[in-house]
């Protein structure tokens, strides 16, 4: 499978998803909810960005630490959490599409749509 993400109309292809990166996105969201400093909650997110798009390409993209927007670093590391949870996202989508699709779904609809006629002929033998 191929990871992507797009940044300011520009593509970075991404390292495959594996135990360990999903292992760092645990530590990331458990820092983020926890009472860390913000600056350690950005640092932790843009030293992942480095390791993922490489530090040149996040210090292209971000600049250094120092200078950095906050806001740039949790944009890119949301890109990046986005493009791996894409393939189980399609995936549930599919499987909801299925089921709207289903012949048990259609078999509601139709009775939806017999209730107003329903309703007449109970109307009608009052």
């Amino acid at each position: 499978m191929e990871y992507t993400v797009i940044y300011n109309g520009q593509s970075y292809d991404i390292p495959n998803y594996s135990i360990k990166i999903s292992e760092k996105l645990e530590e990331i969201e458990l820092l983020n909810r926890g009472n860390q400093k913000f600056r350690d909650k950005c640092k932790k997110m843009y030293d992942f960005i480095g390791e993922i798009l490489t530090k040149q390409v996040a210090n292209d993209l971000i600049g250094r630490f120092e200078e950095s927007d906050p806001n740039i670093i949790n944009i890119i590391y949301l890109e990046i959490v986005k493009s791996y949870n894409k393939p189980l996202m399609d995936y549930n989508e599919a499987e909801v599409e299925k089921k709207i699709n289903s012949d048990e779904l259609g078999k509601v609809l139709e009775l939806v749509k017999a209730l107003p006629q329903i309703k007449e002929l109970k109307e009608t033998k009052k």
